[in-house]
C-alpha cells in the first residue's frame, strides 16, 4: 500500500486476484445467512448529513416492562415523555421528537409514496392478544396526519424497522405458538433442548435488565424448565426478590402467588455493556462475550432489556457467527438511538438519526441470523392510536418522531423476538450436531427510491467535476471519475453501478485542508497534518499490517514526524525484507528519501498478521487488533492496513468496540469481496461475491460514521483505468465487473484515508 502503485500495477495485481477469486467461490464454507445491502442507500453518511438537524443527544425516555402486567403492554411514551430516565442516561432533552416546526412543513401527501410503503398495504389484524403477535403488524391508520411536518427520511427508517419487526416463522415451522407479554416465542425452540451441543444436551436462559421482576425467566422456569441467570445492576436488591435472594425455588409453583422459580436461578448484580471495555463508574459491567465463553451452540434463550446499552453488544455478537450459533431464542426490548452511561464515545458523538439508522441496521442484519417470529408493534400501535399525543392528536400539531411508519406509528421502542433457524420445523437437518442451517430468506428492506436506470451506452452518465489535484497518489475531496466514450463491458446491469455508487460516495473526502491545517499527499495516503502533530511524538504509534517487501508508510511516519512503528507480515519472507528481517536503519536519527529502508524512530518487526482472531493458521500467526490496541490510549495509533481482504471482520469488531476512539488516522487499501484464510470460519466467508461486496461497502460507510475521509486513489487510479485497453478503451468486450461506478471504473479495490474528527 505504501507504494503508490500505478493502475499499470493495480491491474496486473487485480488479474491475478480475480482469477483466484473465480476458484475460491466453488470453496463453500457452509455458514450463516449471507448479509444483504446492511447499509442502505439511506444509512449512508451523505444521508445523515442531509437529515442531520439536532445538536442535541436524546435523554433516556422511561422504559415500559419487557413483560409487561397481565392488563396487557401499556404503550410507552418514550417519544415524547420528559421524565427522568432510570438507567444512567444523559441530562440532555430528548432528542426523538423534533421539537421546532420546519420552516417548511410539507403536508403528508407531499412527501409519502403510500403505493410502495409496507405498513400501508390493507391487511387485517389475526391476533387480538395483549402482547407481542406473529407475523407481520398491522398498524391502523390515522385519519389525519397528526405531526407538524412529514419527513421522507424519518418514514424510511421506520418502514425499515417495520420491515424488521415482521414474522418470517408460520405458525406449523414453531409447532405453535406462545404468545406473552412482549414475548412471540416458538414452542419447538423451547419445548426442548434438541440441537443443544452443550454438555448433556444442557440449555440455560441469560435475563439482562429484571427490575423488580422478571416474569421471562419465571415462565422459561417453570414452563419450559430451563435454568436462569438474571443481570440488573440498576434494580435496588430490596425491591426485587429475585435480585435481593435466591429461596425463590420451589419444587412447584402451580398457585404460588409470587415470585418463583421451579428450576435453579442465580442473580446478579452486573449490567450488560461496553463490549468488554471498563466502564467508568460504580456499577459493574460484563460483556455478552464474557457471559457466552462456556457456552456450545444452541444452549443458550436470550433476553435482553437493558435500555439502550443492548446495540454496542449485537454488533459485537453479529461479528462473531461462533457465538451467534449459541442463541436458541433472542427476545429484545428495542431502544432505537437511545444512549447510555456504557454508551462509547464514538457512538455517543454520531446525531441522533445516524444513531437510530444504525440502529434499524443492527436489527436487519439480526434478521439475516435468525428468523423473525413477531413482534409488539401492532399491538402498541392500536393502544397509540388512543393517545392525546399519538393518534388522537390535533391534526398536524404534534412534534414528528424521528422514525415512525408511513401510517404515523413512532418506532423508537418496541419489543422483538427471533428464533434460531435450525429449530425450525423446516430445517429438520440442522438439528444434528455440527450441521449448520440454510441461510434465512432475505426481508425486502424498505429502503429509499431506487437509483435512476442507468442510461445506454450511447449517452454513459457523467460527473461534471474538474480535478483539483495533480498528486500522482491519493487524493482529497470528491473523486473526479472519468467517463469513456463508449461503455467498455459486454453488458449493463443496473446493481454493479448501483453498489459501485455507495463506494464512490464512502470514499468522499469531506475534510477541507483548512481543517487539516495541510495535506500531506504520499502514495495511497492523503494525509490531515493535523493529526499528526503532537507534543510528545512517543506518546503515539503507528501500526502498519502487511508491508510486503518495504513498507514507506512506516519510513515516512517515522521520518516526517518521528513516530514509532510496529510491522506486521506473516506472508512476506523476511530474508527479502529489509525492515521485517530487522535489517532497516532503525532510529537512526537521518535519513533520506532516496536511501535504503530507513527509521527516524524505533521500529519493531513482527512476522505476524492481522486476522479477526489470535491463532495459528497453517503455521502462521495471526493476532487480532483487540490485542494490539489494548494498551493504547485514546487517539494514540496511526493505523494502516492492507492485508488483502482480511481486513472486513477486523473492521467490523473495531466498528463495534470502543477501541475505535484510540484511532488518530487509518489508511486503508480495500478490496472489496476479497477473501482471506483468516476469516473462512466467519460468517462473511459463506456469502456469494456480489454480498460479500455490499457487506464490505457497508462496512466502509459505517467508518465513515464514527471517523471522517479525507480521500481515497479513486480519481488517480480511474485516470489510468481510462487508457488501459482492457479498461476504459476495452469497447464492450469486457466482463462487467460486480461493483463499478456510473461511468464504469471498477471499484473491487482501491485506498482510503481517515481522520479521528476530535483531531480536526
Amino acid at each position: 500500500m505504501g507504494t503508490g502503485r500505478s493502475w499499470n500495477g493495480w491491474r496486473s495485481h487485480l488479474t491475478m486476484v480475480v482469477g483466484c477469486l473465480t476458484g475460491l467461490v466453488a470453496v463453500i464454507w457452509w455458514g450463516r445467512a449471507p448479509a444483504p445491502d446492511l447499509v442502505p442507500k439511506h444509512s449512508s453518511p451523505q444521508f445523515d448529513t442531509a437529515i442531520s438537524s439536532l445538536e442535541k443527544e436524546p435523554r433516556r425516555a422511561p422504559a415500559p416492562d419487557l413483560v409487561p402486567k397481565h392488563s396487557g403492554p401499556q404503550f410507552d411514551t418514550a417519544i415524547s415523555s420528559l421524565e427522568e430516565p432510570r438507567r444512567g442516561a444523559s441530562s440532555a432533552s430528548s432528542g426523538f421528537l423534533e421539537t421546532k416546526e420546519p420552516e417548511e412543513a410539507p403536508p403528508p401527501e407531499a412527501e409519502s409514496t403510500t403505493a410502495a410503503l409496507g405498513s400501508l398495504q390493507p391487511c387485517k389484524a389475526s391476533y387480538r392478544d395483549p402482547s407481542s403477535r406473529p407475523g407481520r403488524p398491522c398498524l391502523p391508520q390515522v385519519s389525519e396526519w397528526p405531526y407538524k411536518s412529514n419527513t421522507a427520511s424519518r418514514t424510511q427508517l421506520g418502514e425499515r424497522a417495520w420491515m424488521a419487526a415482521t414474522g418470517k416463522v408460520a405458525e406449523v415451522e414453531c409447532g405453535g405458538w406462545h404468545l406473552f407479554g412482549d414475548m412471540t416465542w416458538c414452542k419447538r425452540a423451547l419445548s426442548s433442548t434438541a440441537g443443544s451441543e452443550q454438555k448433556d444436551g444442557a440449555v440455560i436462559g441469560l435475563s439482562y435488565g429484571i427490575e423488580q421482576r422478571d416474569l421471562w425467566s419465571e415462565i422459561v422456569s417453570n414452563d419450559y424448565k430451563v435454568p436462569t441467570r438474571l443481570y440488573d445492576c440498576f434494580q435496588n436488591p430490596k425491591d426485587s426478590p429475585p435480585l435481593g435472594r435466591e429461596d425463590l425455588q420451589k419444587a412447584s409453583c402451580a398457585g404460588a402467588p409470587g415470585h418463583c422459580y421451579e428450576t435453579r436461578y442465580q442473580s446478579h448484580r452486573i449490567c450488560l455493556g461496553g463490549a468488554g471495555a471498563d466502564i467508568p463508574g460504580q456499577r459493574k459491567y460484563e460483556s455478552l462475550r464474557l457471559h457466552l465463553k462456556d457456552r456450545q451452540r444452541l444452549s443458550v434463550h436470550l433476553k435482553i432489556d437493558t435500555e439502550g446499552s443492548e446495540w454496542e453488544e449485537l454488533e459485537w455478537l453479529l461479528s462473531s457467527p461462533k457465538d451467534l450459533d449459541k442463541i436458541r431464542t433472542l427476545d429484545m426490548e428495542v431502544h432505537l438511538g437511545w444512549r447510555v452511561e456504557s454508551t462509547s464515545e464514538s457512538r455517543k458523538r454520531l446525531s441522533n438519526e445516524a444513531r437510530i439508522a444504525r440502529d434499524i441496521e443492527t436489527l436487519e442484519r439480526l434478521g439475516q441470523y435468525f428468523r423473525c417470529t413477531g413482534s409488539s408493534m401492532e399491538v402498541l400501535a392500536e393502544e397509540w392510536m388512543g393517545q392525546p399525543n399519538g393518534g388522537r392528536c390535533k391534526p398536524q400539531s404534534c412534534g414528528e418522531p424521528l422514525a415512525h411508519t408511513a401510517t404515523g406509528f413512532p418506532v423508537i421502542q418496541f419489543a422483538i423476538s427471533w428464533v434460531h433457524p435450525a429449530l425450525l420445523a423446516s430445517a429438520p437437518m440442522a438439528l444434528a450436531p455440527n450441521t449448520k442451517p440454510k441461510p434465512a430468506p432475505k426481508p425486502a428492506l424498505s429502503g429509499p427510491p431506487a437509483p435512476a436506470a442507468l442510461s445506454g451506452p450511447e449517452s454513459p452518465p457523467t460527473w461534471s467535476c474538474k480535478r483539483s489535484f495533480t498528486d500522482a497518489s491519493s487524493r482529497p475531496g470528491r473523486p473526479c471519475l472519468p467517463t469513456p466514450a463508449e461503455w467498455p463491458y459486454k453488458t449493463k446491469l443496473k446493481s454493479p453501478a448501483k453498489l459501485g455508487e455507495r463506494a464512490v460516495a464512502a470514499a468522499m473526502g469531506e475534510v477541507t485542508e483548512k481543517q487539516c491545517h495541510k495535506w500531506h499527499l504520499f502514495g495511497d495516503m492523503t494525509w490531515c497534518m493535523k493529526a499528526f502533530s503532537h507534543s510528545d511524538p512517543s506518546a503515539l504509534i503507528g501500526l502498519s499490517y502487511g508491508i510486503e517487501q518495504r513498507d514507506l508508510w512506516s519510513e515516512r511516519v517515522s521520518q516526517l514526524f518521528k513516530i514509532r512503528t510496529r510491522l506486521y507480515d506473516c506472508y512476506q519472507r523476511p530474508e527479502d525484507s529489509t525492515p521485517l528481517g530487522g535489517r532497516a536503519i532503525n532510529a537512526s536519527g537521518a535519513c533520506t528519501e532516496e536511501g535504503p529502508p530507513c527509521y527516524e524512530a524505533p521500529y519493531e518487526p513482527y512476522t505476524i498478521c492481522l486476522g479477526p482472531e489470535s491463532r495459528l493458521l497453517e503455521s502462521r500467526r495471526f493476532e487480532s487488533l483487540q490485542l494490539h490496541l489494548r494498551n493504547r490510549k485514546r487517539l494514540s495509533v496511526h493505523l494502516k492496513i492492507d492485508v488483502e481482504g482480511s481486513e472486513w471482520e477486523v473492521l467490523e469488531w473495531l466498528l463495534s468496540s470502543p477501541e475505535i476512539d484510540k484511532i488518530r488516522t487509518l489508511d486503508m487499501e480495500v478490496h472489496l469481496g476479497f477473501l482471506s484464510g483468516s476469516g473462512k470460519d466467519f460468517a462473511r466467508s459463506s456469502m456469494k461475491s456480489k454480498d460479500r461486496i455490499a457487506y464490505d461497502i457497508d462496512i466502509l460507510e459505517r467508518l465513515r460514521q464514527v471517523l471522517t475521509c479525507t480521500g481515497s486513489s479513486l480519481e488517480v487510479l480511474a485516470e489510468g483505468w481510462m487508457n488501459d485497453g482492457e479498461g476504459g478503451k476495452c469497447g464492450g468486450r469486457c466482463q462487467q465487473p460486480e461493483a463499478h461506478a456510473a461511468g464504469g471504473f471498477p471499484m473491487t479495490q482501491f485506498a482510503i484515508s481517515y481522520v479521528h474528527p476530535d483531531l480536526l
